[in-house]
């Protein structure tokens, strides 16, 4: 299958225009969300690198794309701050789209020190090369809707960060890192290196992400089509929770409008910006499990799991900026995501290749806000 053409209000030319031939780097390209961006930076014709730890689950997007094979994809650790250096000066990206990062609550619990080292000072590491390189006109940093501290339902970019576990602190201690690099001097820029100019520098907290490829265990959507494809049983926890689901690809194009604006103005865009779905679109946890049933046309049995750690019952974030400012919006809403969730593994697991459902649903989204 070709590549989808990229046209709509949202793509309305000055985003293709603008990424079109560009140099970008995406760090944690062999996870979810970045073989996503990956794949659609390649079709709208971008000189496109990664570099990641390998993918940690059999099967994985990135592998099932056949990303692995592209020579702009490398192996390696946001850790390692002079492999960051090299790469940035081989590559000399213009826009970098930093998403690798430890996700996942429970590893969190498990492992705090490692998060905390990967979230926090993976950041410094690609903040600072990219500061000491003079490709880089703007990086967009993804943290999560989860950098938020418990409290208020709906988030705002101004409410308070942080909370009561390792995830939620290591994504606020990580925005922290952000704010410094978004608030620093001229001189800060031009230290050390050739740079004249600030780099526009950019957070982006997007709401719960799902869509096909994704198989990371607990998480909900991989999970109930691991059951549903085992005729298993789905643990569920937390069944009542709210949470602001949507559609990988609607954050993504986020994070590209934001790109643009971001190496244009740097100063006027540098800072945080919300992506979630609209407020009557948020769903409850077994809410989605039903549309994922219905759409599915199977059943299997669920049972609950204990939770030994803090969560929001309600969580929604405010996306007004991203509106205002960026002219974004979501295109699918919450039952749309959970259709072509379910659609892409029900087809994926029936025997149709990962890249030609996952080109599809591109060309769909974007036919939809032509």
């Amino acid at each position: 299958m070709g590549s989808p053409t990229m046209s709509g209000n949202m793509l309305d030319g000055e985003v293709v225009s603008f990424y079109a031939g560009k140099r970008v780097l995406i760090t944690g390209h062999t996870g979810f969300k970045g073989s996503w961006l990956y794949v659609i930076l390649e079709s709208i014709g971008c000189d496109v690198y990664g570099i990641a730890l390998p993918p940690t689950t059999r099967p994985s997007h990135f592998l099932e794309m056949g990303i692995d094979q592209k020579p702009g994809s490398f192996i390696g650790n946001v850790l390692d701050y002079p492999m960051l250096v090299e790469l940035i000066d081989s590559v000399r990206p213009q826009v970098v789209f930093h998403l690798a990062a430890q996700a996942l609550v429970r590893e969190a619990q498990d492992l705090p020190r490692e998060t905390f080292e990967t979230n926090v000072m993976g950041t410094v590491n690609i903040l600072e090369a990219a500061r000491r390189s003079d490709s880089v006109e703007a990086i967009i940093c993804v943290t999560s809707d989860k950098s938020y501290a418990p409290g208020s339902s709906v988030k705002t970019e101004e409410s308070r960060l942080g909370g009561g576990d390792p995830l939620t602190g290591s994504k606020a201690a990580a925005e922290m890192v952000i704010s410094s690099y978004q608030v620093a001097s001229p001189s800060f820029w031009g230290r050390n290196n050739s740079r004249h100019a600030l780099m526009g520098v950019a957070s982006a907290r997007a709401g719960n992400s799902i869509g096909g490829g994704d198989w990371t265990p607990g998480r909900l959507l991989p999970d109930i089509a691991v059951a549903l494809v085992s005729a298993g049983s789905l643990p569920l926890r937390s069944p009542r929770a709210v949470r602001p689901w949507q559609h990988v690809l609607d954050p993504l194009f986020g994070y590209l409008r934001l790109g643009v604006h971001l190496a244009r103005e740097p100063e006027r865009y540098s800072g945080p910006f919300n992506f979630g779905p609209e407020a009557r679109d948020a769903l409850t946890v077994d809410g989605i499990v039903n549309e994922a049933f219905s759409v599915w046309g199977r059943e299997v049995p669920v049972y609950p799991v204990d939770v030994d750690f803090t969560e929001d019952a309600i969580l929604l974030i405010d996306s007004s900026r991203a509106r205002q400012e960026l002219g974004w919006s979501p295109h699918w809403n919450a039952s749309e995501a959970v259709e072509r969730t379910v659609d892409w593994y029900r087809r994926f697991y029936s025997g149709t290749p990962a890249r030609e459902l996952t080109l599809a649903q591109i060309a769909d989204y974007l036919g939809s806000i032509r």
